[in-house]
């Protein structure tokens, strides 16, 4: 019988929570009637604007509660405890209303009292800020994709490290490509005396690219180019310097070899020329071609432009 009981009141039970359910699904929810707020008074004055021209815009306009919000904060002294007391409402109300308060005052401040669209500036600036910062990661992200010149601090370290080993008479026609962090690759030519022993050169080569890839993460590939050091060229590779620096001390000459024969002896040599450089390759050419033809009617010029892919004229 308890059992029987007990079943039919938890039935009961279950009907009573199932009506209830149903009831407030036909029931339509009204909310809650607002609460009035207690304020001490009316505000004496009624309107504020700068003085001047007559106020653009529409007026900031602020409430009964939320003028009593700033009065009992901000003139007062209350805490937002003490003022929802006060003013009979929840604490989280009086928040609400205060921030809502403090924004209208700002706003009149701001945009109407100092006749400036702070918020649109405000865009402008940000949008400029964002455009900015955009354009920079992108150029930083696609330089090296595109190419870019070799960072002269680092072609003169680079510079310093391949003539300080023994045999190396000076470097030229340095290449380098940037495709991000440990994925740099370079290629350049070393000048080397032309009776040096070919394994010894070779062991000094290697030695130098294991250094570079070491100090500076450069996978680099060396071209020797073997140099006749005997007087008649020295003396010659001498003037034809002389020449180029003459035409503008930036020139510099490599790769100066002669050919002998009966009637003429060619004279050929590279001549490295910085990019924006104020005369043309045929100008430079034709400028050193007479310079040096005029050092002996024999004399017939080959030359070869070769342009620096260093950020500055501090090639080697």
């Amino acid at each position: 019988m308890s059992i029987i009981f007990l079943t039919y009141a938890i039935y009961r039970r279950i009907l009573r929570a199932e009506r209830k359910q149903i009831s407030y699904g036909e029931v339509d929810i009204i909310p809650r009637p607002r609460k009035c707020r207690k304020v001490c008074q009316l505000p004496r004055i009624q309107e504020f604007h700068p003085l001047g021209p007559p106020p653009c815009g529409p007026a900031v306009v602020l409430n009964v509660d939320e003028y009593e919000a700033i009065r009992l904060i901000d003139r007062q002294g209350f805490s937002q405890e003490e003022c929802s007391a006060y003013m009979q409402v929840a604490r989280t109300t009086v928040q609400m209303i205060y921030n809502s308060a403090r924004k209208k005052l700002a706003a009149a401040l701001v945009d109407h009292f100092l006749d400036l669209q702070v918020d649109g500036l405000a865009g402008l600036l940000v949008a400029a800020f964002i455009l900015k910062t955009g354009w920079e990661a992108a150029k930083d992200t696609v330089d090296p994709l595109l190419g870019r010149a070799m960072d002269p601090e680092l072609a003169a370290d680079i510079d310093r490290l391949v003539l300080s080993h023994p045999n190396i008479l000076g470097i030229h026609d340095l290449v380098y490509h940037d495709y991000g962090p440990g994925r740099a690759m370079m290629s350049f030519h070393a000048e080397v005396p032309a009776d040096t022993d070919l394994l010894e050169m070779h062991d000094i080569i290697d030695h130098i690219e294991r250094e570079l890839k070491a100090k500076h993460h450069i996978e680099t590939v060396i071209h020797t180019d073997p140099v006749v050091n005997d007087e008649r060229t020295n003396a010659l590779r001498e003037q034809v310097e002389a020449a180029a620096r003459a035409l503008d001390p930036v020139l510099s000459i490599h790769d100066l070899r002669i050919t002998a024969g009966p009637y003429h002896t060619n004279v050929l040599f590279d001549v490295m020329v910085p990019y924006g450089f104020r005369l043309t390759d045929a100008q430079v050419t034709r400028e050193l071609r007479q310079a040096v033809e005029a050092l002996s009617e024999k004399y017939s010029a080959v030359i070869q432009v070769d342009h620096s892919y260093v950020a500055s004229g501090d090639q080697g």
